[in-house]
């Protein structure tokens, strides 16, 4: 059974304790309706498997969209803090915590699989009462977007990739961004093609934290410096949990993780050519975190690509281009 809590102010870590202290609408229960189960503020979710997760319904207008984050377990409330008010203007958004992320609980008996986590998504949509909704991904979040697009066709109206990688930790965007930390260092170039996996993997954390000592990281996200610190002072603003993003980085380094969580390392732009909905590609010329050219491997049939100044967090650098490229792509489709 799937418990919904309507409104919840804010999420502990000990809500499966508390949870009977709270009134809870049973999924089992509700019956579907034209008019949809949806009223702002923040929720949550009681899995069937016993895991809390936290989501926040914006200002209800226009068509409904889920922020899928990135990170891998970053939360919602950094891009909420910083977009919820113009993305208002032409959607109703609502921003989900993946298990062990943000405000949401740790995975109780189920972890953290590619097909858990789509799993919560659909929830989601079915305690709201949608039918159909977008989805807008950020960064890594587009592994999961297109998952869910895959496996639930007839619940995507669109999908929204911004800043999005389809091929988590993928060799090429880690040659390309191994060059450039190089560049940025001064240092010779080498050839480290012939590399697996883990070891490129630690040849490129190796290079990034050369690039660290001397306060240089921000190239790799952003042109601008001042982008980081509004998304740190963003990221301050409310505590978090991490634990998803951990296990997401160790199977990076480790070979045991690598294989319980070898989903998620598949390439999935692979699967874009049979994906229909339509799909806004949103990326950054300079965004040496998912890759500059990955975009490029994208083939959704109807697919609409936007290519902006910046790098990862075009919704800061570029806020108002950022805006008009997803509210013009709602209203193309109504």
């Amino acid at each position: 059974m799937i418990n919904y809590i309507k409104n919840s102010k804010k999420i502990q870590p000990l809500l499966v304790i508390l949870i009977a202290l709270i009134p809870i609408i049973s999924c089992g229960q509700l019956k579907p309706t034209a008019k949809s189960n949806i009223e702002p503020g923040p929720k949550l979710l009681l899995t069937d498997d016993l895991t809390s997760i936290s989501f926040t319904v914006g200002k209800v207008n226009g068509p409904v969209c889920f922020f899928i984050h990135g990170g891998p377990g970053q939360g919602s409330a950094t891009f909420q803090h910083l977009m919820d008010k113009e993305l208002a203007d032409c959607l109703t958004m609502v921003y989900i915590d993946q298990r062990g992320s943000g405000r949401s609980g740790k995975a109780q008996t189920e972890g953290y699989g590619l097909e858990r986590v789509i799993k919560d998504i659909n929830e989601v949509r079915k305690v709201l009462e949608i039918e159909k909704v977008y989805l807008l991904a950020h960064s890594f979040g587009g592994v999961l977007a297109v998952n869910y697009a895959q496996k639930y066709p007839e619940h995507v109206q669109g999908l929204i990739l911004a800043s999005s990688t389809l091929h988590f930790a993928n060799k090429e965007t880690a040659l390309e961004r191994i060059k450039y930390t190089k560049e940025l260092l001064q240092q010779p170039q080498e050839d480290f093609s012939q590399l697996d996996n883990l070891q490129l993997a630690m040849k490129d954390r190796e290079v990034r934290k050369e690039l660290g000592k001397k306060s240089l990281s921000y190239k790799l996200l952003t042109n601008n410096p001042e982008t980081l610190d509004i998304i740190t002072k963003a990221d301050t603003s409310s505590a978090r949990e991490g634990e998803y993003g951990l296990h997401m980085m160790a199977s990076l380094y480790d070979t045991a993780a690598a294989n319980i969580y070898k989903d998620y390392h598949k390439d999935y732009t692979l699967i874009t050519k049979n994906i229909k909905a339509p799909t806004l590609v949103i990326a950054g010329n300079a965004d040496y975190s998912v890759g500059v050219n990955h975009y490029k491997k994208f083939h959704f049939p109807n697919q609409e690509t936007v290519v902006l100044d910046g790098g990862q967090f075009l919704f800061i650098d570029q806020k108002q281009k950022f805006t008009e490229a997803i509210c013009n792509f709602i209203k193309e489709k109504k």
